[in-house]
């Protein structure tokens, strides 16, 4: 009678979920939106808004971060520096309440769930979110 109770598709344990890591090590490349460019989404979305400092222009900065009233103000060329934006926050929220105790094939509704939920984490650590 115990047997069916540790069926693949009913108990998921541990080391299952740990298994799936080693599935999830190099990101899938995205396929461009379309053939044209600029509509592929880019990887980072950018230097940010807040100001980290001004500091003296260096060669090899980029001319578009200038500061033109620091650089006005004393006759040396500045540019600004910015933090970036690395937001990356991974929300998993599994619902095990009862219509997930059910299931058609090769597992119940939460054993899928909980593996697709292990999935993204997994994805969210390999990216460094």
């Amino acid at each position: 009678m115990s047997g069916w109770r540790s069926a693949p598709g009913i108990a998921l344990t541990l080391e299952a979920l740990v298994d799936l890591q080693a599935g999830q090590g190099a990101m899938p490349r995205q396929r461009p939106m379309a053939r044209r460019a600029g509509v592929m989404a880019s990887r980072h979305p950018g230097s940010g808004m807040d100001l980290r400092e001004i500091r003296a222009y260096v060669p090899g900065d980029d001319p578009r971060r200038m500061d033109p009233s620091a650089s006005a103000r004393t006759g040396v060329p500045h540019v600004r520096a910015l933090h970036e934006d690395r937001d990356d926050i991974t929300l998993l929220i599994a619902d095990l309440r009862g219509p997930m105790l059910w299931g058609t094939g090769d597992a119940l509704r939460s054993v899928r769930g909980a593996r697709h939920l292990a999935g993204l984490g997994w994805q969210a650590v390999a990216r460094q979110g």
